[in-house]
């Protein structure tokens, strides 16, 4: 969607004496955010799901948004694929490997920088 999510500042700001911070993982499959990134993520995706959808609890356990598919869909259920850290009490969020698809990922070491670019890794 087009809706932009209001995370508070200093969320993903790197903080070593208590653990803070944000880790580009490409090991690590789903996402994991701290609480005050996680909710308005999860809560503006849950506004632009189509209210014709049934929420249904996830048979994992895993993630605690997802939607019955409709009967010419595949499958039996989506889900957000984004979930808080394992126990909601670390700091480090991780971007994992589901969000860095298609995405061209440049390590500026030199600079101290990373950045991202759209692309087609398909084929």
């Amino acid at each position: 969607g087009e809706e932009r999510v209001s995370i508070p500042a200093g969320t993903f700001e790197n903080d070593e004496s208590t653990g803070r911070g944000i880790i580009i993982d490409s090991g690590t499959v789903i996402t994991r955010l701290v609480e005050p990134a996680y909710n308005p993520v999860r809560d503006s995706f849950r506004r632009q799901v189509d209210s014709s959808l049934t929420m249904v609890e996830d048979s994992s356990g895993f993630f605690d948004t997802c939607y019955k598919t409709p009967p010419s869909g595949q499958g039996s259920a989506f889900c957000l694929a984004f979930a808080l850290p394992p126990g909601g009490g670390s700091d480090l969020s991780i971007l994992g490997n589901q969000q860095q698809q298609n995405l061209l990922v440049v390590y500026d070491v030199a600079g101290s920088r990373l950045g991202f670019a759209s692309q087609n890794c398909d084929g």
